[in-house]
């Protein structure tokens, strides 16, 4: 592995170092089924499985949740209390990308599916 990025920083009286590593794997090639990915704004990602033509939409509670956020920061007054609702936010956001993209790779894994990112305008019409 290769460490590509590191950060540090001090939360109450603790110091917590994150480690970005990179490590090379081997490409399988036994996998007959694709699962494209389209990532988007109002839908953070959606899936289409060649295998089930199965169509999943990701991003409902992660819309639920700034929108929340939103509309409280606008309630309180500038301050602290504004950076700390926001660090909060960031935190249950991460955890929502965090479960979407382990959902994704869950279900790739099921399938046997390879995933394929990208604009996927237009699949649907050039299927046979």
């Amino acid at each position: 592995m290769e460490i590509c990025e590191s950060k540090l920083f001090k939360r109450n009286q603790d110091f917590y170092l994150y480690i970005t590593v990179e490590k090379n794997v081997e490409q399988k090639t036994d996998c007959n089924n694709v699962l494209g990915v389209d990532l988007g704004i109002h839908n953070i990602a959606v899936t289409v499985n060649s295998k089930t033509r199965e169509t999943c939409f990701y991003g409902k509670k992660l819309r639920a949740v700034r929108g929340h956020y939103f509309h409280l920061r606008r309630k309180l007054p500038n301050g602290r209390a504004v950076k700390k609702v926001g660090c909060h936010e960031k935190r249950i956001v991460n955890h929502e990308l965090h479960k979407i993209s382990k959902a994704i790779v869950q279900e790739a894994k099921e399938t046997n599916s390879v995933i394929v990112l990208g604009k996927l305008k237009g699949v649907r019409k050039n299927e046979n």
